[in-house]
């Protein structure tokens, strides 16, 4: 009977170990939308103006112009979505963090690192 207890717990904790970090995933979206941005604007920055792209048929990696803006769009406005989203579950955990005098924001669980709760606190607080 105890083996059975004991099976399912395990695999309760394998669920649990298998959720997702959201935290962890937006700040994984912003990195890379942030990366493809700047590829994509740097391309746009080279690339011919205006019609003299489409009168040579400009292409690079079988892309035209037009394809790469699209992109840059895209992900640009994947990188302010995410980047509101990452910003709004991190700066929310700032006011309990201040409270507990704990660096939640970084991880840290000793008590030294308050500062950068307040400073984050107080960003938001400004902006507001």
């Amino acid at each position: 009977m105890s083996a059975t207890a004991d099976h399912g717990t395990t695999r309760k904790k394998r669920v649990r170990d298998k959720a997702i970090n959201v935290r962890a995933l937006t700040a994984f979206i912003v990195t890379w939308a942030f990366a493809v941005a700047i590829v994509t604007g740097i391309v746009l920055y080279v690339v011919p103006q205006g019609r003299v792209a489409y009168w040579t048929d400009w292409h690079l990696i079988s892309l035209a112009k037009d394809v790469w803006s699209n992109i840059h769009i895209v992900f640009g406005a994947i990188f302010i979505v995410s980047g509101v989203l990452h910003l709004y579950r991190t700066q929310r955990r700032a006011p309990a963090c201040q409270a507990r005098g704990r660096n939640c924001l970084r991880g840290d669980s000793s008590g030294g690192g308050r500062s950068h709760c307040r400073r984050a606190a107080g960003e938001l607080a400004v902006r507001a």
